[in-house]
Formats: C-alpha cells, structure tokens, sequence
C-alpha cells in the first residue's frame, strides 16, 4: 500500500508539473510567469499535487468498481435492438456501412479531398516539378528531384493516384478523389477491425458501441479519411500494429512462415508511411525482447526489420537516385536552442560562436526567424553543404552555451513540446484552408461549390473540442495523461506485461517530442485514434487478476 501511495504521489506531481508549465508556457512561451508570482505558483503547484493525488485514488479505485449503466438495460425500440444483432453478428461490415453512411456529407462536401502542403510537394516532387524540398539537400541526380523528406511509398502513391486522374479524365480532382477514397476506405476497415477485435477480446457491448458512436460523430474521423496526408495510412498500420503487440503479450501464438510474413509485411508498412514509424517498430520489439515475450520469434522479427530499413534506405533508395532527407529533421532540438539562446543573449557570441552556428543555420536573421512552437523557420536555412566537421564545430559551440544559459534551453524545449503533455494547449486539428498551393505548380484543384456546407462542417470541427466532456477525446495533452493512467493502474496492480501494450504509444510520444511543431494533431494522431483500442485493452487487463502470461 504505502509503495503504490509513493508511485501514485510521483504521478501527482507529474501532472502537476505538466499543468504548471502549460499555464505559464501558454502565457508567454517562458518560466517568466512562474519567475514573477513564485508564491503563487509554487502555492498552486502544491495545490494541484494534493489534488491529482486524491483524483488518482479515487479513480484507481473506481475503475475496479463493477459498474452499471442502466440506460443501456432500458427497452429499446425495434432498430436499436436490429442495430445491436447486426453488430454482434457482423461487426466490421456493420461499422463500415455506418462510418459510409455518416461519413457521406464530409466526402461530398470536401470532394476531391483537404489538400494540405506536404502531400501538394509530395505530388510536385512525384512529377519532377522543382520545389523547396529539392533545394534543401544536395541532390544524387539533379534529373531525380524526389527525396525522402517525405516518406516516398506515400509520394509516390498520391503522385500516381493524381497522374491517373489526368491521363483518364484529364482531371487532377478525380485523381485526387481516387486516393481520398482509397484512404478512406483503408481507414474505415482499421476502425471496423478494431470494433471485431473489441469483440474477440470480450469487450463490452456498450462499449463497442460508443465507440462507434465516436467514430461517426467526433469530426477529426472523418475530417482526417477526406485530408490527402500520409498520416492516416501510418495511424491506421499503427494501430493494427498495437493489435498484434497485444497479441503477442497475451496469446500462445501458433507460429509459422504465413504469421510471420504478415508480422514482417505489416511493420514494413509502418516504418514506410513514416520515417519515424522504425522507432515504434524497432523500440517496441526491443522492448519486447527484453521482456521475454516470445523470444526467437521476436529477435527474428526485429532482426527482419532492422535488416529491411537498412537495405531500403542504402540501397534501394539509392538505386533509383533518391535523395535522402535532410538531417536537419533530426535536429528541431538543439535546433530551436540555439535559436532562443541566439535572441536572447546573441551579443554574447564571441566571433568563433557566431562563425559555427552560421555555417549550418545561417546566423543572419535567426533570432529573426525563432518561433518558439515551431522549428521550421529556423531549420528551414540549414545549409545543405554543412560538413561532418561543421556539425562537430556547431555542437561543441552548443554545449558550451549551454553551460552559461541553461534555462534558456530547457523553455525552448518546453515552448516547443507542452501541448503534448498539458491539456491546456489546442491546436486546430485539420487543415481548414482553401490555400490552393497545390494550383502554383499548374494543377487544376479546386473544391466544389458547397461552400456553405464546407463551412458547417468546419464549425462543427473547430467547436467540438469545447464541448466537454466529449472534447477532451480530441484534446492531445488529455490523451497523454489518460495513457500515463493506464501505466499508473497497472504498476499498482502489478499488471507489468500490459503496460508492453503501451510501449507504441509511449515511442509516439517521445518522437513528438522531439518534431519540429508543438502540438501537432498530425504527429500524435495514432495515439489519439487508438484510444479506444487501449482502453479495450486496459478493460482486459482489469479483468485478469493475474498478470498475462
């Protein structure tokens, strides 16, 4: 008791701390706030911990408490009780013909599809149209302007997606609206699949069925299938890819060649849809191999994949002349530190400071271009010549700064990242600009003339996050904090195995952490849409009285 009292107090503070610095980073993007009224944030930090602690007692011992939820015992008309058979009977064809049907109005009103900048340079890059991304790096064949800035399974899907549109029908929109609905439908069947696996697990009835209620009606589902981004695709095979970790922990698995080669076609998906999906994939089987858990079969799928990633990017890439990335992308950290230190105390460079930060960021106008939620201003001048020994002379210059304004690089961080772990931050989830980039490079995009729907739509999005308690399924901070829980619950039931079911979303986390935008829906979107599927999954574990084996 008095062991999960301590555990249950660190999260106390923890959360508290997360709140803390979301009110004073939300003020000025500082700890000047906190610098200022010390008395009356430490007072409040105090407050907020006495509070968390009761809150996570109380619901520690709520959630082992049987529950029922009369409304769902009524009589219920002749449709519901159709509705409810079908489901049980056929719950993947039952969910898709509701999210078709509830999802109609957003594909008609946004038809072809949410065009966002990255997947218009995807599209450029795919039709040998220089741009930005092109001109960050040095290219291996100046004729091959497609890089792997973006993940180029998806460039080059969308990119043929939207040449088909044009050799078929001489029409961008359609071949856009071929890759919308190839989205959508891949994103409708994961959330069917999670409703048949909420069911083979023993789930609940009522819960399965609210979860379907908030796949149709909470807007970023279907605001997401109709928004052309890589996004989707890698949520969707995260998702399945958190499934069959579940799996893992849990069943006896008969192992042969067919369920390995799908393990191994599954993860190679998720590692292609986004550069940072071998994270997810590598850390979790790590993890898992640590634990024990299927051991040899384990060590054969990471190896696999290991060996896969390495070969693709070495050679297959190379064959075909594309570009890597950047490195820069790795760098929004240091990045952004060196920024904030520059505006702040950039008269007390010594000219050699000056000289290694301006051979990699250009030293010119970067106090100029620091936003302290987003990195790309201050990356997007990193010099693609920089050497090997430029980035040696740049972190040496960078630890030494360190050394004589640590707070200043410990709020840059902060400024960068609170949104993900404090429920105070929003940022508007979906791109809502009819900014036609996509028509600079001479393609012919435009939406339809339902204006005022689009608009509705719109409004219903952008408000739903204040319609609490509903809005806080979308709230990204929140999302974090509910996942912390699981791990909280499951440490003081001595359920350890099951928090290896959470070691995807925890990788998640951690990679936002470390991206150039604070915040962002896109990035976090696979632990925000696979809530429902953990939450199955805690339900599971709360069950078992002993830990899985």
């Amino acid at each position: 008791m008095k062991r999960n009292n301590r555990i249950i107090l660190l999260f106390a503070i923890l959360y508290s701390l997360c709140t803390i610095l979301g009110i004073s980073f939300l003020v000025d993007d500082s700890f000047s706030s906190i610098q200022k009224y010390p008395v009356l944030f430490s007072a409040g930090f105090l407050c907020l911990i006495f509070l968390f602690d009761r809150l996570l007692i109380r619901l520690l011992h709520a959630v082992d408490q049987p529950h029922e939820w009369k409304w769902f015992h009524r009589q219920h008309g002749h449709l519901y009780r159709k509705f409810k058979a079908q489901l049980e009977e056929h719950p993947m064809r039952t969910t898709i013909v509701s999210l078709s049907v509830t999802w109609l109005i957003y594909i008609i009103a946004f038809y072809p599809g949410i065009v966002s900048p990255d997947p218009t340079y995807e599209i450029v890059q795919f039709f040998q149209i220089p741009n930005k991304y092109s001109s960050y790096v040095n290219l291996i064949d100046p004729h091959q302007l497609l890089t792997s800035h973006h993940p180029v399974l998806h460039a080059v899907f969308i990119g043929s997606c939207v040449k088909l549109g044009l050799l078929l029908f001489h029409s961008t929109n359609i071949g856009l609206f071929i890759y919308t609905i190839v989205q959508t439908s891949v994103l409708m069947g994961t959330l069917a699949y999670t409703i048949k696996f909420m069911k083979e697990i023993g789930t609940s009835y009522r819960f399965r069925f609210l979860t379907l209620l908030c796949y149709c009606f909470v807007p970023v589902f279907p605001f997401y299938a109709v928004t052309d981004v890589k996004d989707v695709f890698y949520t969707c095979y995260v998702i399945l890819f958190e499934i069959m970790v579940f799996r893992l922990v849990t069943q006896k698995i008969q192992w042969n060649w067919k369920r390995i080669l799908s393990m191994i076609g599954l993860m190679i998906l998720v590692c292609l849809a986004r550069k940072n999906g071998i994270y997810v994939v590598a850390i979790t089987l790590f993890v898992l191999l640590l634990s024990r858990v299927h051991r040899k079969q384990v060590m054969l799928l990471l190896v696999c994949i290991v060996s896969f990633y390495t070969i693709y990017n070495q050679a297959i890439l190379p064959y075909f002349h594309i570009t890597p990335g950047s490195p820069r992308e790795m760098l929004s950290i240091p990045f952004q530190q060196t920024a904030r230190y520059t505006k702040y105390y950039g008269d007390e460079m010594s000219a050699d400071e000056r000289k290694s930060i301006d051979r990699v960021l250009d030293l010119s106008d970067l106090a100029q271009r620091y936003n302290p939620e987003r990195a790309d201003p201050v990356k997007n001048k990193y010099n693609p010549d920089t050497t090997t020994q430029d980035l040696k002379n740049y972190f040496k210059t960078w630890a030494y700064e360190f050394t004589k304004h640590p707070l200043v690089y410990f709020e840059a961080t902060i400024a960068n990242t609170y949104g993900y772990y404090s429920p105070l931050k929003y940022r508007p989830y979906v791109y809502f600009r009819d900014r036609y980039i996509l028509n600079q490079f001479g393609f012919d995009y435009q939406h339809n003339s339902l204006a005022n729907l689009r608009a509705v739509l719109r409004a219903y999005g952008n408000s739903f996050v204040w319609i609490l308690p509903f809005g806080l399924l979308i709230n990204i901070g929140f999302n974090t904090w509910i996942v912390g829980f699981m791990v909280l619950y499951y440490i003081c039931r001595k359920k350890y195995k099951a928090i290896l079911c959470l070691v995807p979303a925890f990788v998640t986390f951690l990679v936002c952490l470390a991206s150039p935008v604070n915040a962002y829906f896109r990035y976090i979107m696979p632990n925000v849409f696979s809530l429902y599927i953990l939450a199955a999954m805690f339900r599971y574990f709360q069950k078992k009285r002993k830990d899985p084996a």
